[in-house]
């Protein structure tokens, strides 16, 4: 496995979860099963496909004994604890409505507002064009 251990904080969640079920000595059959996914779906978690859920994040913790927090990347703390906030500051800081945000980001403006209330996650790639520039 091609993980460096000391930098694992900085890893997006797919490589963080590898980590610390292959420490645990898992399968990943064996991880998929405990926490009650197919393997194929658990495949594509570690593999960075997909958004975990804050309910798969929460067992996956349970059963590789780790903290919650040491799981979860930059995008996933943003999207399960800071979504809302940081929108709004993010307009705040521009001076800029719900619709310039929309148009800047070639969405609905009721997007905007389906994030912002915390009822849609924003998809990686918006956050990374708003936050990771």
């Amino acid at each position: 496995m091609n993980i460096d251990y000391y930098k694992i904080e900085d890893k997006p969640i797919g490589d963080k979860i590898r980590f610390y079920r292959l420490k645990k000595g898992l399968l990943q059959k064996e991880a998929a099963e405990m926490i009650g996914i197919d393997r194929s779906t658990y495949i594509k978690i570690e593999n960075n496909k997909t958004v975990v859920s804050f309910d798969i994040l929460n067992r996956l913790s349970e059963i590789l004994k780790t903290e919650i927090y040491e799981l979860m990347d930059d995008y996933h703390n943003f999207i399960y604890y800071h979504q809302r906030d940081r929108l709004k500051k993010f307009r705040s800081d521009k001076k800029i409505t719900q619709k310039q945000l929309a148009d800047m980001l070639d969405v609905g403006i009721y997007m905007i507002k389906r994030w912002e209330t915390g009822h849609s996650i924003m998809s990686k790639i918006y956050y990374e064009i708003l936050f990771k520039q």
